[in-house]
Protein backbone atom coordinates (compact mmCIF):
# COMPACT_ATOMS: atom_id res chain seq x y z
CA UNK A 1 0.00 0.00 0.00
CA UNK A 2 0.80 3.20 -0.97
CA UNK A 3 2.45 5.37 1.95
CA UNK A 4 0.75 8.97 2.17
CA UNK A 5 2.49 12.05 0.76
CA UNK A 6 1.17 15.56 0.24
CA UNK A 7 -0.21 18.06 -0.66
CA UNK A 8 2.94 19.36 -1.64
CA UNK A 9 2.66 23.48 -1.65
CA UNK A 10 4.42 25.73 -3.48
CA UNK A 11 3.89 29.50 -4.11
CA UNK A 12 1.81 29.36 -7.67
CA UNK A 13 1.01 25.65 -7.62
CA UNK A 14 -0.09 22.40 -4.98
CA UNK A 15 0.67 18.85 -5.53
CA UNK A 16 -1.67 16.34 -4.60
CA UNK A 17 -2.43 12.93 -4.83
CA UNK A 18 -4.53 11.48 -7.91
CA UNK A 19 -8.03 10.43 -6.16
CA UNK A 20 -10.45 8.64 -8.45
CA UNK A 21 -12.72 11.97 -8.47
CA UNK A 22 -10.04 13.07 -10.77
CA UNK A 23 -9.73 10.07 -13.21
CA UNK A 24 -12.09 11.57 -16.06
CA UNK A 25 -10.25 15.00 -16.25
CA UNK A 26 -7.25 13.42 -16.23
CA UNK A 27 -8.24 10.81 -19.27
CA UNK A 28 -9.63 14.12 -21.03
CA UNK A 29 -6.21 15.56 -20.30
CA UNK A 30 -4.03 12.46 -21.66
CA UNK A 31 -6.65 12.08 -24.78
CA UNK A 32 -5.95 15.22 -26.50
CA UNK A 33 -4.13 15.38 -29.39
CA UNK A 34 -1.54 17.73 -28.33
CA UNK A 35 -0.58 15.52 -25.16
CA UNK A 36 -1.22 12.46 -26.15
CA UNK A 37 1.46 12.44 -28.95
CA UNK A 38 3.83 13.67 -26.45
CA UNK A 39 3.96 9.89 -24.54
CA UNK A 40 5.64 6.98 -25.63
CA UNK A 41 2.26 5.50 -26.10
CA UNK A 42 0.08 7.42 -28.23
CA UNK A 43 -3.13 5.56 -27.70
CA UNK A 44 -6.59 6.74 -26.53
CA UNK A 45 -6.86 6.06 -23.02
CA UNK A 46 -10.72 4.49 -22.01
CA UNK A 47 -12.64 4.58 -19.34
CA UNK A 48 -12.52 0.88 -18.15
CA UNK A 49 -8.72 0.70 -18.72
CA UNK A 50 -8.29 3.45 -16.77
CA UNK A 51 -10.27 2.56 -14.00
CA UNK A 52 -8.17 -0.67 -13.88
CA UNK A 53 -4.98 1.50 -14.01
CA UNK A 54 -5.71 3.46 -11.24
CA UNK A 55 -6.69 0.11 -8.96
CA UNK A 56 -3.35 -1.31 -9.94
CA UNK A 57 -1.80 2.13 -9.15
CA UNK A 58 -3.25 2.25 -5.76
CA UNK A 59 -1.49 -1.02 -4.59
CA UNK A 60 1.79 0.70 -5.31
CA UNK A 61 4.03 2.10 -2.68
CA UNK A 62 6.69 2.95 -5.46
CA UNK A 63 4.63 4.91 -7.90
CA UNK A 64 2.80 8.94 -6.80
CA UNK A 65 1.14 10.51 -9.56
CA UNK A 66 -0.03 14.27 -8.55
CA UNK A 67 -2.67 16.56 -9.57
CA UNK A 68 -0.88 20.23 -10.28
CA UNK A 69 -3.45 22.70 -8.86
CA UNK A 70 -2.76 26.00 -9.19
CA UNK A 71 -2.55 27.82 -5.89
CA UNK A 72 -5.08 30.60 -6.10
CA UNK A 73 -8.50 30.64 -4.29
CA UNK A 74 -9.83 28.46 -6.55
CA UNK A 75 -7.43 25.60 -6.53
CA UNK A 76 -8.11 24.63 -10.01
CA UNK A 77 -6.48 21.62 -11.47
CA UNK A 78 -4.87 21.98 -14.70
CA UNK A 79 -2.12 19.29 -15.23
CA UNK A 80 -0.10 15.63 -13.56
CA UNK A 81 3.08 14.90 -12.70
CA UNK A 82 4.40 11.50 -11.56
CA UNK A 83 7.30 9.96 -9.54
CA UNK A 84 7.65 6.47 -9.98
CA UNK A 85 9.63 2.92 -9.90
CA UNK A 86 11.03 4.60 -6.65
CA UNK A 87 13.90 2.55 -5.48
CA UNK A 88 14.76 3.54 -2.09
CA UNK A 89 17.58 0.83 -1.61
CA UNK A 90 19.20 2.51 -4.85
CA UNK A 91 17.85 5.99 -3.97
CA UNK A 92 16.54 6.52 -7.21
CA UNK A 93 13.26 7.30 -9.37
CA UNK A 94 11.60 7.81 -12.41
CA UNK A 95 9.93 11.44 -13.36
CA UNK A 96 7.39 11.70 -15.74
CA UNK A 97 3.70 11.50 -16.69
CA UNK A 98 3.98 15.35 -16.44
CA UNK A 99 1.15 16.94 -18.76
CA UNK A 100 -0.42 19.92 -18.61
CA UNK A 101 -3.89 19.82 -19.77
CA UNK A 102 -5.24 22.77 -19.31
CA UNK A 103 -4.47 25.01 -22.38
CA UNK A 104 -4.88 28.48 -20.22
CA UNK A 105 -1.95 27.45 -17.97
CA UNK A 106 0.56 26.69 -20.99
CA UNK A 107 4.02 28.47 -21.06
CA UNK A 108 3.02 29.97 -17.50
CA UNK A 109 6.04 27.81 -15.80
CA UNK A 110 4.11 25.74 -14.15
CA UNK A 111 5.33 22.48 -14.97
CA UNK A 112 8.78 24.18 -14.28
CA UNK A 113 7.67 24.88 -10.75
CA UNK A 114 5.47 21.61 -9.89
CA UNK A 115 8.75 19.25 -11.36
CA UNK A 116 11.18 21.05 -8.89
CA UNK A 117 8.30 20.69 -5.68
CA UNK A 118 8.09 17.26 -6.65
CA UNK A 119 12.15 16.35 -7.12
CA UNK A 120 12.74 18.67 -4.04
CA UNK A 121 10.08 16.77 -1.92
CA UNK A 122 10.88 13.22 -3.19
CA UNK A 123 14.73 13.59 -2.18
CA UNK A 124 14.26 15.30 1.18
CA UNK A 125 11.31 13.14 2.47
CA UNK A 126 11.93 9.80 0.34
CA UNK A 127 16.22 10.04 0.03
CA UNK A 128 15.95 9.74 -3.53
CA UNK A 129 19.51 11.55 -5.13
CA UNK A 130 19.30 10.16 -8.82
CA UNK A 131 16.15 11.10 -11.00
CA UNK A 132 15.64 9.53 -14.21
CA UNK A 133 13.65 10.55 -17.11
CA UNK A 134 13.02 8.94 -20.98
CA UNK A 135 11.46 11.71 -23.25
CA UNK A 136 10.07 11.67 -27.14
CA UNK A 137 13.17 12.82 -29.34
CA UNK A 138 10.83 15.23 -31.08
CA UNK A 139 9.65 16.52 -27.67
CA UNK A 140 11.25 19.84 -27.90
CA UNK A 141 9.57 21.51 -25.20
CA UNK A 142 10.06 19.14 -22.27
CA UNK A 143 13.33 18.43 -23.56
CA UNK A 144 14.10 22.20 -22.75
CA UNK A 145 12.42 22.28 -19.73
CA UNK A 146 14.42 18.70 -17.88
CA UNK A 147 17.58 20.97 -19.26
CA UNK A 148 16.73 24.19 -17.73
CA UNK A 149 15.96 21.37 -14.20
CA UNK A 150 19.41 20.11 -14.44
CA UNK A 151 18.76 17.09 -16.43
CA UNK A 152 21.43 15.67 -18.68
CA UNK A 153 21.40 13.41 -21.34
CA UNK A 154 23.03 9.96 -20.60
CA UNK A 155 21.47 8.28 -23.84
CA UNK A 156 19.67 7.70 -26.79
CA UNK A 157 16.98 4.28 -28.28
CA UNK A 158 14.94 4.27 -30.99
CA UNK A 159 12.78 7.75 -30.32
CA UNK A 160 13.49 8.38 -26.87
CA UNK A 161 15.95 10.16 -25.59
CA UNK A 162 17.33 8.93 -21.37
CA UNK A 163 18.19 11.98 -18.78
CA UNK A 164 19.20 12.30 -15.34
CA UNK A 165 19.83 14.18 -12.66
CA UNK A 166 21.50 14.13 -9.17
CA UNK A 167 18.24 15.37 -7.22
CA UNK A 168 19.57 17.79 -4.66
CA UNK A 169 21.49 19.84 -7.87
CA UNK A 170 17.71 20.84 -8.97
CA UNK A 171 17.86 24.48 -9.94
Amino acid sequence: MKPHTGPIVGKRVTLRLLEQADLSMTREWRNKDRVRMKFVTTNKLEPDSHQRWFEQYLLKDDDYLFVIEETDALKKPVGQIGMYNIDRSERKAEYGRLMIGEENALGLGIAAEASRLMIEHFSKNFGIDKVYLEVKADNESAYKLYESLGFERTGEHENLVAMSLKAPAVK
